[in-house]
């Protein structure tokens, strides 16, 4: 809608006066903080800054019921809210309420058993906790009738030749960050897709790693999500014995897929990897305001080039998540 335009009919000094008004009536509107958009259902911290300007979703109806995926062009185009069924399957932000660049459902990588201290991040880095905007540069966007996807060139966790409090890595012997700088050229192309097959509650996740320099010890983590805590009973799935419950369990690895779950079994998540092998594991983890649920590639040597590794995020309740597992992996 065109905005409306002052009168100015009458004296000199009302035409100014109305002129002035309308110029203090833009500036203000320029200024002015975005609002919250309530599609998100996140918490204030977050969806003050999300806007339908910096921000692509893709819907599609899955068994019924609305999904929703919503990327964020100031996370880094990682993925800042996924809705089914009313619920929101994404955290944001701490215990706080501050918005947390190491959460979201997104993709991560660390090179050379140096854990955070050489650590692209797909959302952005720790000392962008807070802000508005994240140091992850995204290059592309876009979305069909069934699928969302993006390229970003990922943030480093840590500032260049930052300290680490308690040492990187297994050892925790490397006491400073390795990057030089905030970004890299370590880029991630993603593309994730509603349904395979038969199966509709289930997100096929296509990930690329970009390399720009050969690295040894690579630890690629395609798919890690950090749910909201209400997802804080666990199950853990294989073919040959279905679900097992766990209950409360705070921390996890192996090779059995994890379901993370709320109390009622109505709104469950989990990730399955077709490909793992050698040491690749799941892992679960549960940090202040948040049950985290990720696939873990460990491969060792990495020469320069693409990266790329294929899984699928299953959705739903718990009984929906397993029958998409079975139907999908129970073959293997």
């Amino acid at each position: 809608m065109t905005p409306m335009q002052p009168h100015l009919s009458g004296t000199p000094f009302r035409r100014a006066r109305a002129l002035s008004l309308a110029a203090a009536a833009l500036c203000l509107a320029h200024f002015a903080p975005a609002i919250a958009d309530a599609r998100f259902d996140l918490p204030p911290a977050v969806s003050g800054v999300l806007s339908e300007a910096n921000t692509l979703t893709l819907d599609k109806s899955v068994n019924g019921s609305r999904a929703a995926i919503t990327l964020a062009r100031n996370f880094g185009g990682s993925i800042v809210s996924f809705t089914y069924r009313g619920q929101q399957y994404v955290n944001d932000d701490d215990a706080k309420g501050v918005v947390d660049y190491g959460r979201q459902l997104q993709s991560a990588a660390n090179f050379e058993d140096l854990g955070e201290c050489f650590n692209p991040t797909e959302a952005g880095g720790r000392y962008d906790k807070g802000k508005p905007q994240s140091s992850a540069r995204l290059i592309a966007w876009s979305k069909t009738a069934d699928s969302i996807e993006s390229s970003t060139d990922m943030a480093f966790w840590m500032e260049p030749n930052e300290q680490h409090q308690k040492g990187c890595g297994p050892s925790r012997s490397s006491k400073r960050a390795t990057n030089t700088g905030r970004t890299m050229g370590y880029v991630l192309k993603k593309k994730v897709t509603f349904g395979k097959d038969a199966v509709q509650n289930v997100l096929q996740y296509d990930t690329v790693f970009q390399v720009p320099e050969a690295k040894s010890r690579g630890r690629f983590v395609p798919v890690s999500i950090h749910l909201p805590t209400a997802f804080e009973h666990i199950y853990l799935w294989t073919a040959d014995a279905g679900v097992r419950d766990l209950g409360a369990k705070k921390n996890h690895r192996g090779r059995e897929v994890i379901i993370a779950a709320t109390a009622d079994r109505r709104h469950a998540m989990a990730v399955y990897s077709p490909k793992q092998a050698g040491k690749d594991f799941y892992g679960l983890r549960k940090v202040p305001n948040s049950t985290v649920v990720r696939t873990v590639y460990q491969i060792g040597d990495t020469p320069r080039g693409d990266h790329a590794f294929s899984d699928l995020v299953f959705f739903g309740t718990v009984d929906e998540v397993a029958a998409g597992l079975k139907a999908l992996a129970g073959a293997r």
